[in-house]
């Protein structure tokens, strides 16, 4: 969102460290730090925000950094009722997020077990009472009389054609707002999730929301979120960390047929504890 909203922002990513031999996992490089955010913000967990705008304020918890960044960047409902729908998005979204953090640190680890359970998720996201569902609905009841389409600008970042068009308005609301962001993110794991499942689940997903994948595709060709798309944010990190079966190593690294997105006991991959800049 800071990207977006081109507002300097310095992003700290903290490490588990594993060890190869017995996968015990050393998660010092955060609970050390915790402690003292702890003695100031006694909710303090990931992720958190500090504005240094607004002394030194410390924001905890995912759906509230959300709500407070959407309001501090002008990403945010401009009615009660579209207030409203922003927190009710906001809680939408994160039950949707549940059901991959499950999957994701719980289970049996092996890559036939982690398909298995893959293909399950993704099936029952797609299920008649789903958040995915509601979010198609929406999408559906906003656009069903023909949204804006515009021609996707040739700069922008995985362009299927020439000519290739893009929803001109790709928001939950009428305008862009902090959950279209967090949707966005959980597109963007399952997306990836479907390609790693294979099975012609990317098909099934385009051919079952297709409002919801006209959502995800026309939202990443924004101008606001190419910035995102050219840092190291998107290539270079995970969706999740080393403890995870899946989605625990960047989705730019290649895998082998057979192979996890997920760390592997003695790989040599450690992120240590990470500063980014960003001065937009």
């Amino acid at each position: 969102m800071t990207l977006y909203a081109r507002v300097p922002t310095k992003i700290l990513m903290y490490d588990v460290k594993m060890d190869g031999a017995t996968g015990a996992q050393d998660r010092s490089a955060w609970f050390e730090p915790k402690k003292q955010l702890k003695i100031e913000n006694p909710f303090i967990n990931l992720p958190y925000i500090i504005d240094h705008e607004r002394d030194g304020l410390i924001v905890s918890q995912t759906n509230a950094c959300m709500s407070y960044m959407g309001r501090r960047l002008g990403l945010w409902g401009r009615s009660e009722k579209d207030v409203a729908m922003c927190e009710t998005f906001l809680a939408e979204v994160m039950d949707l997020r549940n059901q991959m953090t499950g999957f994701s640190y719980r289970g049996d680890p092996s890559y036939e077990k982690t398909k298995e359970d893959g293909l399950a998720l993704l099936n029952t996201v797609l299920g008649k009472s789903s958040s995915l569902r509601k979010f198609e609905l929406h999408f559906k009841n906003k656009w069903e009389e023909g949204g804006e389409t515009i021609q996707v600008p040739a700069d922008r970042v995985n362009i299927p054609s020439e000519g290739a068009q893009m929803n001109a308005k790709p928001f939950l609301l009428d305008y862009c707002t902090a959950p279209d962001f967090h949707l966005f993110e959980m597109c963007s794991q399952f997306a990836d999730l479907c390609d790693w499942c294979g099975g012609g689940m990317n098909q099934k997903f385009i051919m079952e929301l297709p409002y919801v994948t006209e959502f995800y595709t026309s939202f990443q060709w924004l101008e606001g979120m190419q910035e995102y798309f050219k840092s190291e944010l998107h290539h270079g990190t995970p969706f999740n960390n080393k403890a995870a079966r899946f989605g625990s190593i960047p989705s730019s690294v290649k895998l082998k047929a057979g192979e996890n997105m997920a760390f592997k006991k003695g790989q040599d991959y450690d992120w240590g504890v990470q500063e980014r800049f960003f001065n937009c």
